[in-house]
């Protein structure tokens, strides 16, 4: 494992959050691909959708954070405190990002997302883990799109003439003649019928 991706210079933090230690970053882009037959001569490009970026964090909040330059730098900011909770004050920030719904900016060492929700936190603590929290969360981004108005063209409708088409006689139905197979059911629905008498 790289110590880099752990004591690095630059935290990885999400809405200003920054954890003690990141420990696994998964960023993944993606794209669905149509499951229709695509017509030979298209543009392939037309029949793929890209999907929102996605993000995975694992990473650690603890008691007794091992740099005292993201000591000091906790205690300036008021994200969090020194000592037996501040572990579980961080993590309580995070889910209050979460239960909120609103998209915030994440920072990473490998990139900067905006427009990102936190779509699940979840969070580790044992025995051997100490005053630590290892906590994962996953987040996406949030596809925007912004609507335009446009005037619609103004046409008056062409003037419909009407045309007499003439009367139509009405033809009369003939009265129904009952067919021999409903007259045999009849017969022997009234056999059956006579048995039970």
């Amino acid at each position: 494992m790289s110590l880099n991706l752990i004591f690095e210079t630059s935290p990885t933090s999400i809405d200003g959050i920054e954890f003690d230690a990141g420990v696994l970053e998964v960023h993944t882009k993606s794209a669905e691909v149509t499951s229709h037959p695509v017509e030979d001569g298209s543009t392939v490009s037309d029949h793929v959708s890209l999907q929102p970026d996605r993000l995975t964090i694992n990473g650690v909040f603890s008691n007794d954070p091992l740099l005292n330059q993201l000591v000091t730098k906790l205690l300036s900011s008021g994200l969090a405190s020194i000592g037996p909770r501040r572990a579980e004050n961080a993590y309580n920030q995070l889910v209050e990002v979460f239960l909120k719904r609103r998209p915030v900016t994440v920072s990473t060492s490998f990139e900067e997302y905006e427009d990102m929700v936190i779509t699940g936190v979840n969070h580790s603590r044992d025995a051997s883990t100490g005053g630590a929290i290892h906590v994962t969360v996953e987040l996406q981004r949030v596809k925007r799109v912004s609507t335009q108005k446009v005037a619609a063209p103004t046409t008056t409708p062409a003037a419909v003439s009407k045309v007499s088409k003439g009367k139509k006689p009405t033809k009369k139905l003939a009265a129904p003649v009952a067919s021999k197979s409903a007259t045999q059911y009849q017969d022997t629905f009234s056999t059956i019928i006579g048995l039970f008498k």
